[in-house]
C-alpha cells in the first residue's frame, strides 16, 4: 500500500512538472508573473518598464514665417536607436507642428542598461551635424535626451 501511495504520488508530480513546464514555455507573460518579484521587469526581454531614454526632438525653424497659431498634427523623421552591439530600433514619433514654426516630437523608449546612439532618419537639415548622439541607460531609470536641430531658416 505504502509502494503504491508512492507510485501514485510520483506519477502526480511528475506530471504537475510536466504540465507546469508546457504552460510556462506557452506563456510568457505567467513565466514574468511567476518568477518576477517586480512585475514591472520583463524577464522575457530583459527590459524593466522603468529604464531607457525619454526627452524630445524639435525641428526649428521649418518655415521663415512663424505665427501663433497653435499646433497641428505633422510628418517628420523617425528615431534611430543603435545599441553598442549594432542592433538597430526604429521608433515612430509622433510629430507636431508648433505656431507653422517647429517640429517637436516627445519620446519614451524602454531599453536595457547599456550604450545606445540616437540619430534620425532623412535628416539634411544644417543642425543635423551633431547626429548622432550617444547616451548610456543604466538600470532603473530612464535617461533624458533632447535633440535640438537648428535648419537655418530664420
Amino acid at each position: 500500500m505504502k509502494r503504491a501511495l508512492t507510485v501514485l504520488f510520483l506519477s502526480f508530480l511528475a506530471t504537475s512538472l510536466i504540465a507546469t513546464s508546457y504552460a510556462l514555455a506557452a506563456s510568457l507573460s505567467l513565466t514574468n508573473a511567476i518568477f518576477s518579484i517586480h512585475p514591472e521587469i520583463d524577464r522575457t526581454l530583459n527590459v524593466s518598464s522603468h529604464q531607457g531614454i525619454t526627452g524630445s526632438v524639435t525641428i526649428a525653424n521649418v518655415s521663415p514665417v512663424c505665427s501663433i497659431t497653435g499646433s497641428a498634427p505633422a510628418t517628420g523623421p523617425d528615431l534611430i536607436i543603435t545599441s553598442s552591439n549594432g542592433r538597430i530600433q526604429v521608433v515612430a514619433l509622433n510629430w507636431t507642428l508648433q505656431n507653422r514654426c517647429e517640429l517637436i516630437a516627445p519620446f519614451q523608449v524602454r531599453l536595457s542598461p547599456g550604450t545606445y546612439s540616437l540619430n534620425l532618419s532623412s535628416c539634411s537639415y544644417m543642425g543635423c551635424r551633431v547626429l548622432p548622439i550617444t547616451f548610456v541607460v543604466v538600470p532603473g531609470v530612464f535617461t533624458p535626451a533632447r535633440i535640438n536641430i537648428v535648419t537655418g531658416i530664420y
